[in-house]
């Protein structure tokens, strides 16, 4: 939606890069300059989640759950906000012979037609082991390129 690219309308004072005072990884201002718009928001991700785990291990003391989006809309993931807070939280049950697929809203749709800058992700090993390691993701640029055409823009 045009984080981090050149042709963007608003200025950068929200993302964060390398070259932040106190940055978690740094050693990115090397690549900074040659990385793409989705390569910046893949490691504003990072950075972001580096954090959070950073936060989580200094306090050992807060209860914290990890429950993928998936599971919140396709699994038990609501069961299992609700077991976290000891809560009652009333949900539908997912029906998953008859699930609906949501309208992707206009404004929703890609600010900047999306290429194939994503195939760049596969050069941050890092970034990649951590998302695997910690949240079980596995890079897959044919997932990505599915679900990138939902959010194209039409002609």
């Amino acid at each position: 939606m045009g984080n981090y690219h050149r042709r963007t309308w608003y200025d950068d004072a929200h993302e964060v890069s390398p070259n932040d005072p106190r940055s978690i990884a740094p050693h990115y201002s090397k690549l900074w300059a040659g990385m793409s718009h989705a390569e910046k928001c893949l490691y504003w991700w990072y950075v972001v989640y580096r954090e959070i785990f950073e936060f989580l291990e200094i306090n050992p003391d807060i209860p914290y759950e990890v429950i993928a989006a998936e599971d919140i809309f396709r699994g038990d993931g609501i069961d299992r906000v609700a077991g976290f807070l000891n809560f009652s939280l009333p949900h539908s049950p997912v029906n998953k012979s008859n699930r609906g697929i949501n309208e992707v809203q206009r404004f929703m749709s890609e600010t900047f037609p999306i290429s194939d800058e994503y195939l760049a992700f596969t050069r941050h090993e890092e970034i990649n082991l951590f998302a695997n390691q910690k949240l079980g993701y596995r890079f897959s640029a044919e997932k990505i390129s599915a679900a990138a055409v939902k959010y194209k823009l039409a002609p």
